[in-house]
């Protein structure tokens, strides 16, 4: 076996010179000066998912960047990363028909209004279009569209998918002016965008993130992180009895908590109209107010 580097051959005489392996592999064959390897690694070039500063370089594995970012936060979602210019092709309370997917969609990241059909998504995807945005969907569409890859509160896994992010989960509703007009403001801007969704363990939810080039001369002591609730964070009911209710993270209890359905998970004490209820964390979103981004 040889590594990239290894010395293979040496050429002695006032001028020496060696020949080094370029690749990890195995000698097949040395016939007439000519060394046969047979490769044992392939080279995978890994994109970045997020523009920003290397911070932590973790050896054979990868890289930990940092970036300031707007992230707007989904409800739900499906696909796997990408990345394009944001696109608006609809209002906040808008339905758009299959007609409505255009060349235009291709390589863009786009906002399609209040939900969307199972052929426009199919649609949207033989377009090339690189994520679709609605306020809500039925579950059993999403299921659909996503196949055989579907798995309820664990999805992300195929690479190939086209991502779709839900801003407001499954019940019919149109999207939250606030969501809307983040999105409107950011229209034209390159976003990365994951419809990775992990409800229970290690809570991952499906996001936009559009990275800024100037960073502010100050930054906030404590990091915002996509998809983690925190302490000071804004946040959305996504379950009765609290549904679409919105209130603030006072705290974040260690101890895991016995709910109604018998299950130990963890809670967050949040602050809705002045009463302070503990919710669990699955069951929470935050609205994202800006901050860090670690990928």
């Amino acid at each position: 076996m040889v590594t990239p580097g290894q010395v293979l051959a040496v050429r002695q005489g006032p001028r020496p010179q060696a020949v080094l392996s370029p690749i990890y592999g195995r000698v097949e064959s040395i016939t007439d000066g000519i060394i046969t390897i047979l490769p044992t690694h392939t080279r995978t070039q890994l994109n970045a998912y997020i523009a920003g500063r290397v911070r932590q370089v973790i050896p054979h594995e990868g890289v930990v960047i940092e970036a300031w970012a707007h992230v707007v936060t989904g409800a739900y979602g499906v696909g796997s990363e990408s990345g394009g210019e944001i696109l608006l092709v609809a209002d906040a309370d808008q339905v758009l028909d299959i007609s409505a997917v255009t060349g235009e969609w291709q390589g863009k990241i786009v906002v399609a209004g209040r939900t969307a059909s199972l052929e426009l998504l199919q649609a949207a995807n033989e377009a090339g279009c690189a994520g679709v945005v609605v306020a809500h969907m039925r579950s059993d569409t999403l299921a659909t569209y996503a196949g055989s890859n579907s798995r309820p509160g664990i999805t992300g896994e195929d690479e190939l998918l086209m991502p779709v992010m839900l801003t407001e989960r499954f019940s019919p509703t149109m999207m939250r002016s606030s969501i809307w007009q983040e999105f409107s403001s950011l229209q034209g801007r390159y976003a990365s965008m994951s419809g990775k969704t992990q409800i229970r363990a290690g809570l991952v939810r499906p996001e936009v993130v559009v990275c800024e080039a100037e960073w502010p001369k100050e930054l906030p002591t404590s990091e915002v992180t996509s998809g983690a609730v925190q302490v000071g964070d804004l946040v959305r009911v996504l379950r009765s009895p609290y549904l679409d209710r919105i209130g603030r993270v006072m705290a974040l209890p260690k101890e895991r908590q016995v709910i109604a359905t018998g299950s130990s998970v963890r809670v967050a004490e949040v602050l809705i109209d002045e009463e302070l209820v503990a919710l669990p964390v699955a069951n929470l979103v935050k609205i994202a107010e800006g901050g860090t981004h670690d990928d």
